[in-house]
C-alpha cells in the first residue's frame, strides 16, 4: 500500500463527500489527522509505513458509507459532537477507499439494460477475455457518440474574451467542423445569450474543458444527439431522455485483479465478484451525476457481466470513465 494510494484515498473521500466545498476540505484535513494519528499508532508497534496504510484501510472499511456519515452529521450540525464518540470507526474507515472495491462482485447472471441496442453501443467479441488489468477502463459507445468524444478531445485556441455566449459558440461550431443548436431550455431560462459575455480566452485547451468553462456559469451543459451538440440547462439534460446516451464501461479486468487469494472455489469467487460490483455501481451513483435510482434524475446504470451499462449525460459519462481510471 503505497503514498500515492493513501493519498488517492483522501481524494476520492473528499469528492463523495455530497457537501459544500470548505464543508469537505474540512471533513478531510479532520480525516487525515485521525489516520495520521492511527499509523503513527501503528508505527509504534512496529510496523512499517505501508503496512500501517494498509492496516489502518481495512479498519476503516467502506469509504462510500463514510462519506454518506459524515454528510449526514454536517447537514444535522452535529458534526462535531457525532466524531469524538466514533473516533475509533473513523479510522476503521478512512484509508478503505482503495480497497473499497474488495466489497463488490459480478452478479451470476446478465442483466439486460434497456435502450442498448438503440443506442447502437454493442461490447466487440475480442472483449471476451480480458488479459491483466488494463491502465484505463475499455469503453464501448456508439458511432455518434464517438464522433462527438473525438472533436470534444481536441485542443482548441478559442479567442472568446469580449464576445457574446453566441458568438463564442458560433466560433466553436466553426472549428470542430459541426452544428450547435440552443435548445429552448436555455432561452426559457436566460433569455437572449447576446448579452452574456465571455471573459476570458482559451488555448491549447480540449474543447470539452472549454464549453464546461464558458456554460457553467450560467447552470449550462451540451448534450450530443442526431449529429448536433445541443447546448441546454443541466436539469434539461439531466431529466430529459432524449439527452442521454449509453455508454459501457468494461471493469472485468479490474474486478478480476482484486480477486484474493482467499477465494478457492468458483461459488465464492461468484459471490465475492457480484457484491464487489454492485458496490462499484453504488460509488459511481455516488460520484456523479443524478440517477433514476436516487429519484433525482433519469440516468441509469445496470450491468452486463461485469460490464457497466449507463445512460448519462456527456458531461457525465466523461467524469464516470475519469473516476474509473483513477481506481486502478
Amino acid at each position: 500500500m503505497s503514498e500515492h494510494e493513501f493519498e488517492l484515498y483522501l481524494s476520492l473521500l473528499s469528492r463523495f463527500l455530497k457537501l459544500n466545498p470548505q464543508q469537505r476540505a474540512e471533513i478531510a484535513e479532520e480525516l487525515r489527522g485521525h489516520l495520521e494519528m492511527r499509523m503513527e499508532d501503528l508505527a509504534s508497534e512496529g510496523h512499517s509505513r505501508e503496512e500501517s496504510i494498509r492496516i489502518a484501510l481495512e479498519e476503516m472499511g467502506d469509504a462510500g458509507e463514510l462519506a454518506q456519515h459524515f454528510s449526514t452529521i454536517a447537514k444535522s450540525r452535529r458534526r462535531k459532537m457525532i466524531m469524538r464518540f466514533t473516533i475509533g470507526t473513523v479510522v476503521a474507515a478512512a484509508l478503505g477507499l482503495v480497497l473499497f472495491t474488495a466489497f463488490w462482485h459480478e452478479p451470476d447472471r446478465a442483466q439486460p439494460a434497456a435502450g442498448l441496442v438503440a443506442q447502437d453501443a454493442e461490447v466487440p467479441a475480442e472483449a471476451e477475455q480480458p488479459a491483466g488489468l488494463s491502465e484505463k477502463v475499455r469503453i464501448y459507445k456508439g458511432e455518434g457518440i464517438s464522433r462527438f468524444d473525438e472533436a470534444l478531445d481536441k485542443k482548441f485556441d478559442l479567442d472568446a474574451a469580449g464576445l457574446s455566449l453566441v458568438d463564442a459558440l458560433h466560433q466553436i461550431s466553426e472549428q470542430a467542423n459541426f452544428m450547435i443548436v440552443v435548445d429552448s431550455s436555455v432561452t426559457d431560462q436566460l433569455g437572449t445569450l447576446d448579452s452574456i459575455e465571455v471573459t476570458k480566452n482559451y488555448s491549447g485547451i480540449k474543447l470539452r474543458y472549454v464549453l464546461n468553462l464558458i456554460l457553467r456559469e450560467q447552470e449550462l451543459t451540451y448534450a450530443p444527439k442526431d449529429d448536433v451538440l445541443f447546448i441546454l440547462t443541466e436539469d434539461e439534460a439531466q431529466n430529459n431522455s432524449d439527452f442521454l446516451q449509453v455508454q459501457m464501461y468494461d471493469v472485468r479486468d479490474y474486478l478480476l485483479a482484486m480477486v484474493p487469494e482467499t477465494v478457492k472455489t468458483d461459488t465464492e469467487r461468484s459471490k465475492f465478484l457480484s457484491q464487489k460490483l454492485k458496490h462499484l455501481m453504488y460509488l459511481v451513483t455516488q460520484y456523479q451525476g443524478d440517477w433514476e435510482a436516487t429519484g433525482d434524475g433519469s440516468g441509469t446504470i445496470q450491468s452486463m457481466n461485469g460490464v457497466l451499462v449507463v445512460n448519462q449525460t456527456a458531461k457525465t459519462r466523461a467524469e464516470i470513465e475519469k473516476f474509473l481510471n483513477e481506481l486502478r
